[in-house]
Formats: structure tokens, sequence, C-alpha cells
């Protein structure tokens, strides 16, 4: 199992987690639950300027990646 540190970018962590959802969209049953902690991580520590609140980006996460594993 490759498990890769959830890096984020400055501004884009929605997109982070986007692209975390399209490189494990085969595991996201399982490893959705590490996901939304590690946005929840880095939520809290952007929380000064996120497009959602931590609670929200973790669903908006835990969404996106649902959605993307479901169109391929």
């Amino acid at each position: 199992m490759h498990h890769h540190h959830f890096v984020c970018h400055r501004n884009h962590l929605m997109t982070d987690c986007h692209h975390r959802a399209l490189i494990y969209h085969h595991h996201l049953v399982c490893h959705h639950y590490h996901l939304m902690m590690e946005c929840h991580h880095r939520a809290l520590i952007y929380h000064h300027h996120l497009v959602c609140h931590h609670y929200h980006l973790m669903m908006e996460c835990h969404h996106r990646a649902f959605y993307q594993h479901h169109q391929h």
C-alpha cells in the first residue's frame, strides 16, 4: 500500500483533495476516513481563509471523492 503524505499547496487544498481522490478512487471506500482526517488537519491550519469551514471541507472532500469514484 502506497501511503503518500497528504501535501497541500497554499490555496489548493480542495484541488489536492480532488487529486488524491483521483489517485485513490479505487480505494476510497477504505481510505476516505484517512482522507477526511487529513483534510480536517489541513483545514485547521488554513482556517484563516478557506472556501469552506473545516466541517464542510471534510464533507466536500468526501463528496468529491465519492463523485469521482462514480464518474470513473
